[in-house]
């Protein structure tokens, strides 16, 4: 993809646009005639910055004119040079073709902050002038879009589609990144493919890495260039799985308490030396336990929510049916030590008020009822999602679908958790019991409600129930194209992934059972549906999809900080 700038630079930017003049005193002074400001596209007037991605092209054209009519252009020497990083101003980079007037270039490397320097010299005068513009290039995924796990043909693929345009953080045009972990590692995922999950570090930048989770192996991808980092096996003591280890089949990566399920669903933590970096110290043999038991957690599923604030992870335990809060560091209050608490895990109590909405209905978060069949748990931040988290659970029972909410308020100078807030409503306009559910993250309270959504999946046919009105029924969700077009087949297979972890909550990514992936909008101020964007991958099938994932790029809490 080529990116060419439109703009002009002035005599005087930062002072480097000035004529220089050595008097050589063996010329005619009718060959001293001055360059104007040098026009880098004719017409324009703002100053240049260049903002590539990896695979982007730079192209300029710029404009001489001289101050008194025509001047001698062929005697004229052109001189291009790059400043890589304004912090280090002596790291200039050249090419030996950048001495033409005309420059057209692809970066094959990462600028943070660059400065592209033209020199334009005179050597008949010696009267020199200068133009620059700013250039930073980031990798080509270091970008928002929707990540897509899957198997075709026995091979594991992690696919990447990219926003290249946006509407308010809404999709409207992607580029395809079809198998990118083997276009960029020229070799294959292991086989059998589980799950991904997006993590941080605090560091400067907002890309998380994405842990790639198998049967045979789980590799951690650089979220800048999608190239391996590790396997994780090489994060445990001595660099192996403990023994009956298995795989890992789910983790939830925290600030400096990192989480991991073997294929039993026993749960195992370290203690990173640091924040900084995304993997320091080891994962440790032993089996986390709740205070006050003996036996190992066994069958825990991570509700990966962010825990910038929060400072904990919320695990289902599916062999007891109840709630097990793990702490990360800073959960001590002041004055205690920043790691006292990390890696405690207790039980999460029942809220001490009676659920709002159908009472009768409640699951209890210390045990619920056996017949009762979990089809989602996902979260949501209350007004004031600093003191705590929301969560919220999709169940099925006795030919009920019902839908559960709470919030996880923190316990300031205690390791504590208070549950509060509790809600049960039961959902009704479905034709059936749903096959699949995803509750959109938002806000709720005060002014910052936004996109309560809560999808439900009955095979093919996508439905959407709204969490700010839950006696209310749901109703269809009917795709269309920008123009409001009807698309009768957008749904053409089963719903068998979702998500919409992303800025607002705007949009969402769809994997269906024959393959194809659409990415749809879901921001709807009033919950109609008009005018819903739709992207379509086309005919092309990723295979038996996974997991569909947004890249969130650091946004929503989930990005560490001290």
């Amino acid at each position: 993809m080529k990116k060419t700038a439109i703009f002009i630079l002035t005599a005087g930017l930062v002072g480097l646009l000035t004529a220089c003049y050595e008097d050589k005193g063996n010329y005619d002074y009718t060959d001293v005639n001055e360059l104007k400001p040098i026009e880098l596209e004719e017409g324009s007037t703002l100053p240049l910055d260049f903002r590539l991605s990896m695979g982007e092209s730079i192209e300029i054209h710029p404009v001489i004119k001289f101050v008194n009519g025509t001047g001698d252009m062929n005697r004229l020497e052109y001189k291009w040079e790059l400043i890589r990083d304004l912090d280090n101003e002596e790291d200039i980079y050249t090419q030996p073709g950048w001495n033409t007037l005309d420059f057209s270039w692809t970066p094959d490397f990462l600028i943070s902050r660059g400065r592209l320097l033209l020199t334009v010299t005179d050597p008949v005068t010696g009267l020199q002038t200068f133009a620059y513009a700013s250039v930073s290039v980031t990798s080509r995924y270091n970008d928002y879009g929707a990540m897509v796990l899957s198997e075709k043909d026995g091979k594991t693929m992690f696919s990447f589609i990219k926003a290249t345009e946006t509407d308010v953080t809404i999709p409207t045009k992607v580029e395809v990144f079809k198998d990118v972990y083997f276009m960029e590692n020229d070799e294959d995922l292991p086989a059998e493919p589980i799950k991904m999950h997006e993590h941080y570090c605090v560091d400067e930048s907002t890309a998380g890495q994405i842990l790639v989770m198998t049967e045979n192996g789980a590799v951690d991808v650089d979220g800048l260039d999608f190239r391996r980092d590790i396997d994780l096996e090489e994060a445990f003591d001595g660099g192996t799985y403990p023994e009956g280890f298995g795989y890992v089949r789910d983790a939830m990566f925290m600030r400096r308490i990192d989480l991991v399920m073997d294929a039993e669903g026993h749960v195992y933590s370290r203690l990173k030396n640091t924040a900084e970096l995304f993997h320091s110290g080891y994962f440790l043999p032993n089996q986390l336990t709740v205070e006050g038991e003996e036996e190992p957690l066994v069958d825990c599923y991570p509700i990966v929510a962010p825990f910038s604030n929060f400072s904990a992870c919320l695990l289902f335990d599916g062999a007891k049916r109840r709630f097990i809060l793990v702490g990360d560091t800073g959960t001590g209050g002041w004055g205690n030590p920043e790691e006292q608490n990390a890696g405690r895990a207790i039980v999460l109590k029942n809220p001490s008020t009676t659920p709002e909405g159908n009472p009768d209905l409640y699951q209890s978060l210390e045990g619920m009822d056996e017949d009762v069949e979990v089809l989602s748990i996902d979260h949501f931040n209350n007004e004031d999602y600093s003191t705590g988290m929301g969560y919220s659970i999709v169940f099925h029972k006795e030919g009920k679908t019902c839908f559960q909410e709470f919030t996880i308020e923190k316990e300031y100078g205690l390791f504590g958790f208070t549950a509060i807030e509790p809600a049960v409503y039961e959902i009704t306009g479905l034709p059936s019991k749903p096959t699949f559910a995803y509750a959109q993250s938002y806000y709720k309270g005060g002014t910052y409600t936004n996109n309560p959504l809560l999808f439900l999946a009955v095979g093919s046919e996508l439905y959407v129930y709204d969490r700010s009105n839950p006696t209310l029924p749901v109703k269809r969700y009917e795709p269309r194209t920008p123009e409001g077009e009807l698309i009768s087949n957008a749904f053409s297979a089963d719903i068998v992934a979702m998500d919409g972890e992303n800025y607002g909550g705007r949009w969402a990514v769809v994997g269906l059972a024959d393959g194809r992936v659409l990415i749809l909008k879901t921001q709807r101020a009033d919950y109609s549906d008009e005018q819903i964007a739709y992207y379509d991958s086309g005919e092309y099938s990723y295979g038996e999809i996974k997991q569909v994932l947004c890249k969130t790029g650091g946004a929503n809490g989930w990005q560490p900080s001290y």
